[in-house]
């Protein structure tokens, strides 16, 4: 695989990685906040005595590591692809005499 599909992708998944980081999903802020206050002291006590909140902070933990697997992912991504060199042979074949080439 040449290295120019791994930076594209690895670019859209960092971009999906840092959407979801920035982008509020409720009135409290982005999944990385709702996380940080989930396992705050006030989290813990509210997940205590609210069966919705352990319900909500479970579902707000797991997008929070699904967040950071996108963004370690897609850095990654476009490390490998920054550093990876593609060498990529030709072969002509000549037909008259069956030999071979490479370029």
């Amino acid at each position: 695989m040449s290295s120019i599909p791994l930076i594209a992708i690895g670019s859209l998944v960092l971009f999906f990685g840092f959407f979801g980081y920035v982008v509020p999903v409720g009135e409290f802020g982005s999944v990385i906040d709702l996380s940080t206050l989930c396992n705050s002291l006030v989290g813990q006590v509210g997940r205590v005595f609210n069966e919705d909140a352990l319900e909500s902070c479970q579902f707000v933990n797991t997008m929070a590591k699904l967040v950071y697997g996108l963004l370690g992912i897609g850095f990654i991504l476009v490390i490998v692809g920054a550093i990876v060199n593609p060498t990529k042979k030709s072969m002509y074949i000549c037909g008259y005499c069956n030999t071979s080439w490479g370029f």
